[in-house]
């Protein structure tokens, strides 16, 4: 969507929310609106509008995490998740939500702990939707910051079992078999990936690498310079 077409939106539910303050599902989408272009002051403060007027609806306190994390604000996000969920045990989006929060945290600050709370809430996701093969991918990356890389192996073979151009399972993989020096299967994996998407960043980056391992660097240079073409926001 255009610029113009989030204005006319924005335009009509503030108009919505000037003839009735109280109108939840108005303040709701608002701050939606409002965090899809950046705007997450504005869209935390509607989120929050939305929750004291509807303080039962699980909807609202996801949202405020959502845009609280974007933020940068991710312990007071993983509090609203935390609330979400009490609203709502089974909420799926708030579930993995909290998981990739407290797996994210738990990588940035060395917390085993947490990433073994992710697990838990991966395989509570999984045990409401088994298909989900986006949390499942979540689960290896949890089993491998847990030095289970094992179980993450089967975990992302599953993934692939189940749709063969999983990008991010292809990645993963791709990054175990890196890490663990298999240099043949790590490579076959990455490149799948990069000629799913090569916009990709992660699979460029790690394909990038596992070249330049082996010293070829032409291929690897290559590969960036494809990723940068069709994106060049990937410099950063």
């Amino acid at each position: 969507r255009d610029r113009k077409a989030y204005d006319e939106a924005s335009a009509h539910y503030l108009h919505a929310i000037a003839l009735n303050p109280k109108f939840a599902m108005a303040h709701r989408n608002l701050g939606n609106l409002f965090r899809q272009i950046g705007k997450y002051p504005r869209a935390i403060e509607h989120h929050r509008m939305a929750i004291s007027l509807e303080p039962k609806q699980a909807e609202g306190y996801l949202n405020l995490a959502n845009a609280l994390w974007d933020a940068d604000k991710k312990d007071e996000a993983i509090e609203q998740y935390r609330a979400a969920l009490q609203c709502t045990p089974t909420l799926l989006e708030a579930i993995q939500g909290l998981g990739n929060a407290l797996k994210q945290r738990a990588d940035t600050l060395q917390r085993d702990g947490e990433s073994a709370a992710a697990l838990a809430l991966y395989d509570e996701g999984l045990a409401l939707q088994p298909e989900r093969l986006d949390i499942l991918n979540a689960r290896g990356v949890a089993l491998n910051g847990l030095a289970r890389s094992s179980e993450a192996e089967r975990v992302w073979l599953e993934c692939l079992r189940r749709k063969s151009d999983h990008v991010a399972a292809l990645t993963n993989l791709g990054t175990l078999y890196r890490m663990q020096k298999r240099h043949e299967p790590s490579l076959r994996y990455l490149r799948q990936a990069v000629v799913v998407d090569p916009q990709d960043p992660d699979s460029v980056a790690s394909l990038a690498s596992s070249l330049t391992e082996l010293g070829q660097i032409s291929e690897a240079l290559a590969s960036i310079a494809v990723a940068l073409q069709a994106n060049p926001k990937h410099a950063d």
